[in-house]
């Protein structure tokens, strides 16, 4: 596993694609969070689906991620 990267370091919101019913429920998670950023940190929120997620990205960004193995890349890659 990655070490966390500093607490003010980039990051981005990964997307998820998949199943209806969890991607259905990972939106609206991120669409709730995205909310909240807009409305404390008056900016809009980086956001990619995990298929648009580069080695540039993983390298100099922490992800941020949304939904479950079965739908998300980067979540399916992280477990053993």
């Amino acid at each position: 596993m990655m070490p966390l990267r500093d607490r003010f370091s980039a990051f981005v919101a990964l997307a998820s694609l998949g199943t209806p019913r969890v991607t259905a429920w990972a939106e609206a998670n991120l669409q709730r969070f995205a909310d909240e950023w807009r409305r404390h940190y008056h900016g809009y929120l980086p956001v990619k689906n995990d298929t648009e997620v580069t080695d540039e990205d993983v390298q100099r960004c922490n992800l941020i991620l949304f939904g479950d193995p079965g739908n998300n890349l980067w979540i399916s890659r992280m477990l053993p």
